[in-house]
C-alpha cells in the first residue's frame, strides 16, 4: 500500500518548523510500571495506533510538491483531509498545502504527541509531573511511546478505556503484552515475575551477518585470553605489548632528535 510522505530533510529550521522533540516514557519507568503491574496482578494491554501521525493537525504552513503520477480529480486529491490543492498547472507536478502531519515531516511526532495529550486530558487522565509519557486515571496507567501505548490496570478498566479510544483513533489491538519497543516480555502471574529481553533483535542481527548458526559462549572473549590493568583500564596482553613498543619507538625518535639538535 502506497503512502504519501514528505521529504523532511529539505525542511529549514525556523521556517518550516520550530520544535521537533516529542516526549517519550523512559525505559526505567517502563520496567518500574511492569514490575508493579505483575506484583499486583494487573492486566498489561498493548495498543498500536495505525497511521497515528495523520490523526494530528499541522500547525505550520507547509506546501508539498506532489510526486509524478499523483491523481487530481475535480481539483482535489483523494484524501482531502490530508492536504488541499494550492496550485494546479497544466502539467504535473501539483502543489498542495499540508493539513495533517505526514510521515517524514520533522515536527510530526510532536504534533501527534500534542494531539494524544489533549485527547487523554479531555477524557480525564492526568499527566505525570516527572514523566511526560505517563498518564494515569484511578488505578489505570498509560505508558506512551509515540504510537505504542501500554494500558496497565484492572481488566475491566483497561477494556473500557480501550473501547473509548477505538472510536477516536484507528487502533490495532495487540492484546496482552508480548513485545514492546523491540523487547520480548515474558511473565508468570503465578510467581509474579516478568522478564524483558532482546533475543529477537539479537537473532535479527546475527541473521544479517549470517551468524545464525554460530556457537554461543558465556563470555565474548577468546579462550585463554589474559587481561591486564594498564593506566586504569583493562586491556589484553597483545594490546599492552603493542602500547609498550609504541612508547619505546616514540622515546627512540625523541632521543634521535635531541642528538641531531
Amino acid at each position: 500500500m502506497a503512502r504519501l510522505v514528505a521529504h523532511g530533510f529539505k525542511q529549514k529550521p525556523g521556517i518550516d518548523f520550530l520544535h521537533t522533540y516529542a516526549p517519550l516514557v523512559s525505559l526505567s519507568m517502563v520496567r518500574l510500571v511492569l514490575s508493579f503491574a505483575v506484583a499486583n496482578g494487573y492486566d498489561i494491554h498493548q495498543l498500536d495506533l495505525v497511521a497515528a501521525f495523520r490523526e494530528s493537525e499541522i500547525k505550520d504552513e507547509i506546501y508539498l510538491q506532489l510526486p509524478l503520477g499523483f491523481r487530481i480529480v475535480s481539483g482535489a486529491i483523494q484524501d482531502s483531509n490530508l492536504c488541499r490543492v494550492a496550485y494546479t498547472g497544466k502539467h504535473e507536478p501539483v502543489c498542495v498545502r499540508i493539513l495533517k502531519s505526514l510521515y517524514g515531516l520533522r515536527q510530526s511526532a510532536l504534533n501527534w504527541y500534542d494531539k494524544l495529550d489533549s485527547e487523554l486530558i479531555r477524557n480525564g487522565f492526568r499527566k505525570s509531573d516527572w514523566e511526560a509519557g505517563v498518564y494515569y486515571q484511578g488505578e489505570l496507567v498509560l505508558l506512551v511511546w509515540v504510537d505504542d501505548i501500554l494500558f496497565v490496570g484492572g481488566r475491566s478498566a483497561v477494556q473500557a478505556t480501550r473501547k473509548i479510544y477505538e472510536k477516536t483513533f484507528m487502533i490495532q489491538d495487540m492484546g496482552h503484552i508480548t513485545h514492546f519497543l523491540g523487547m520480548r516480555a515474558t511473565g508468570d502471574m503465578r510467581t509474579k515475575v516478568i522478564s524483558l529481553d532482546q533475543s529477537g533483535y539479537i537473532s535479527q542481527v546475527l541473521g544479517r551477518f549470517q551468524m545464525g548458526g554460530a556457537t554461543g559462549v558465556s563470555a565474548p572473549l577468546d579462550q585463554g585470553m589474559s587481561l591486564l590493568r594498564r593506566n586504569g583500564r583493562m586491556t589484553t596482553v597483545v594490546e599492552a605489548e603493542g602500547a609498550v613498543r609504541k612508547e619505546e619507538n616514540l622515546l627512540k625518535d625523541y632521543q634521535v632528535e635531541e642528538q641531531v639538535d
